[in-house]
């Protein structure tokens, strides 16, 4: 692995994506962030005005490579975050089934122009169809558009590994909480959005009794994740291709979740259960973590107990944020 990387991060100012620049920018890597703020937020990157090494391109990934930093190298490797994470926002915006495969599409071209591995932003929702835990080597059926794009954009990474011999690698995030999600409003996580709650004194509304159980991994041991599939990726030969779960390995319930924030942080969520799961709404998630731990490295260190302090006093800094969260749940699915 050279000393110097430079790195291309495709939706570089969203939630996951700023942390993922952050951690990149501390190990020394120089940074191309390409978003078109979408679905991210130039709040996010005012953490990063302090480092050298940053460059941020304020376009999508349709005006690469002309978008590129002039005289800036080109990337080592890319990582591809450049795509709405909730599973509503496909139903409410069909469009973006399509957007999603074409970038895909452009991002596996320049990997091959640039012979650089792609590291990739999958998720859990593939599984949806399983029974928990989920592994990788498991069937994957996916049963709505947002776990069908991602599965569609893990099989294009894998063929073009196979016919052109990029290196692709597709990480399976779990349900991802921490700080800088006050502007994903309702599709923040369901923990943090429990904490929005005990902060702001809103009711939040929740599907079904509280029996649906996550699990959590906090977002800065997921930024791990990624820079761990990076030196994978670089010690790899040309086609190689794989996918890892990136979760915690444990799960808990939505009662769980209420407990810690009221027992450890001393505030109390409000919360009211509709009774009803929505079509294609997911029960259960829980990560097998076996692969990832022996053939990635990498492993979740953080608990939401030993962070639900740190996120109280995060998001409470931020109310002005909060103002415009609406704690009810999309409306758009079926019952």
């Amino acid at each position: 692995m050279k000393e110097k990387m430079t790195i291309l991060v495709t939706g570089g100012a969203g939630f996951i994506g700023s942390h993922v620049t952050e951690m990149l920018l501390r190990m020394g890597c120089e940074v191309v962030v390409i978003d078109n703020f979408s679905t991210g937020s130039k709040e996010n990157l005012k953490r990063l005005e302090g480092y050298e090494g940053l460059w941020v391109v304020p376009s999508s990934v349709y005006s690469l490579p002309e978008s590129y930093p002039e005289g800036v190298v080109y990337p080592d490797a890319i990582i591809h975050l450049g795509q709405p994470s909730s599973s509503p926002l496909y139903w409410q915006y069909p469009e973006y089934f399509h957007k999603t495969i074409e970038e895909m599409q452009i991002i596996l071209e320049l990997a091959y122009k640039w012979c650089c591995p792609v590291i990739y932003a999958s998720s859990s929702s593939v599984y949806a169809s399983n029974d928990i835990p989920w592994r990788e080597d498991m069937a994957i059926q996916p049963w709505d558009r947002y776990s069908e794009v991602k599965y569609i954009c893990e099989r294009m990474g894998f063929l073009w590994a196979k016919r052109q011999k990029i290196k692709f690698i597709a990480l399976r995030l779990f349900s991802v909480y921490g700080e800088g999600e006050e502007f994903k409003g309702r599709y923040a996580n369901l923990f943090t959005q429990l904490i929005w709650s005990a902060i702001t004194g809103k009711t939040l509304k929740i599907y079904g009794d509280g029996d649906q159980s996550r699990d959590l991994v906090y977002v800065k041991d997921v930024t791990h994740a990624f820079f761990d599939a990076l030196i994978l990726a670089f010690e790899k030969e040309p086609g190689f291709h794989d996918v890892y779960n990136v979760g915690s390995g444990y799960h808990l319930d939505i009662r769980q979740m209420i407990d810690i924030i009221r027992d450890i942080g001393r505030v109390e969520p409000k919360v009211e259960y509709l009774l009803y799961y929505p079509k294609y709404y997911i029960m259960h998630t829980l990560a097998d973590t076996i692969k990832t731990k022996s053939e990635l490295g990498w492993r979740a260190c953080t608990s939401p107990k030993e962070v639900v302090r740190y996120l109280i006093k995060y998001y409470e800094a931020r109310k002005d944020k909060l103002d415009k969260w609406n704690p009810n749940p999309p409306t758009y699915f079926k019952k």
